[in-house]
């Protein structure tokens, strides 16, 4: 836990989702209806317990719309490539998407899709807040971070 006695934390940057497709998906590239969001199957990435992406399929539940998991995988890259290759869909990280995604042959979907948004922090215990090597560390994360924003 981030707020825990003795854990430091400090924001990083603010990640949104998006819903991909592969390119040439026959959705891809157009408006779908709340119905064809439903239609879709997709790649769940589960990085950790409790953590991440876990919320989206409360989101699709209070917008009455059906989310069907076809594979659950660890990490966005895995779901990334099974995205690249299949009819599944998958919501990733809109950073990994810019960065990637047209190298994987990826597509933003139009679609009335739920969002995730995540604040991204820097988190460290007291033992390793005075030690100069991590300062330096934790200061080039920030500074690399900063950029990316």
């Amino acid at each position: 836990d981030e707020e825990g006695p003795g854990i430091h934390a400090t924001p990083l940057y603010c990640e949104t989702s998006v819903l991909v497709s592969r390119k040439g998906h026959k959705y891809a590239r157009k408006r779908i209806s709340k119905t064809q969001l439903g239609e879709l199957r997709h790649v769940d990435v589960q990085v950790a317990p409790g953590r991440g992406y876990r919320e989206l399929a409360r989101q699709y539940e209070a917008l009455g719309t059906k989310r069907e998991v076809a594979v659950v995988v660890p990490s966005f890259m895995a779901a990334a490539a099974i995205v690249a290759e299949t009819d599944f869909v998958a919501t990733l990280p809109e950073s990994l998407v810019k960065a990637l995604g047209q190298r994987l042959g990826l597509d933003v979907m139009l679609a009335p899709a739920p969002k995730v948004t995540l604040d991204l922090k820097l988190i460290w215990h007291d033992r390793t807040d005075g030690d100069p090597a991590m300062r330096a560390f934790r200061a080039l994360v920030a500074r690399a971070m900063g950029e990316k924003a």
